[in-house]
């Protein structure tokens, strides 16, 4: 039997404004934030084995920095720190649970206007590490409940027409 104890949770943000781009004089705006996940997991009776049991901790560190240069450019950066106690079952450390230091998310955004402007018509290109969910996230997700999320390196494209 498995029991998971949920800890901790903070989150926090800081919103300012850096300046203006020369180009076009738009704002350039940055978002720093972070987040902080602590939980504990029992596990008794493992594999049905009444002598197999364990406690152990997981904790997850992530900070992140999103800067928007106007309406058409994104850069987004977000480390991630994910740590687990020793794990004295089966398996020992799973490597869903430990990654030291890593990048969980860099790309950068580009959004190319096109048609008229009351439409907001627009193809978006991301190229970088990016966590992806499509549909109903049974084949491509994030994997939101392990301690290390899942990222993909590539380019993806979307577009948005009215």
């Amino acid at each position: 039997m498995k029991k998971t104890i949920p800890l901790l949770a903070l989150a926090s943000l800081m919103h300012f404004a850096l300046g203006t781009t020369p180009a076009s004089a738009a704002p350039v705006e940055a978002t720093v934030g972070g987040e902080l996940r602590l939980r504990g997991e029992s596990w008794s009776n493992y594999n049905f084995d009444k002598d197999k049991s364990g406690i152990f901790g997981l904790s997850q560190l992530r900070l992140h920095t999103d800067i928007h240069a106007g309406d058409y450019w994104r850069l987004y950066l977000e480390g991630i720190s994910a740590l687990s106690t020793p794990r004295d079952l089966p398996g020992g450390q799973r490597s869903i649970d430990v990654d030291s230091l890593d990048f969980q998310n860099a790309y950068i955004d580009f959004k190319y206007p096109f048609g008229p402007p009351e439409q907001k018509n627009y193809i978006q290109v991301r190229p970088g590490r990016q966590e992806i969910n499509l549909g109903n996230q049974r084949l491509v997700s994030a994997l939101g409940w392990v301690n290390t999320r899942r990222t993909f390196d590539g380019i993806r494209i979307t577009r948005n027409w009215h």
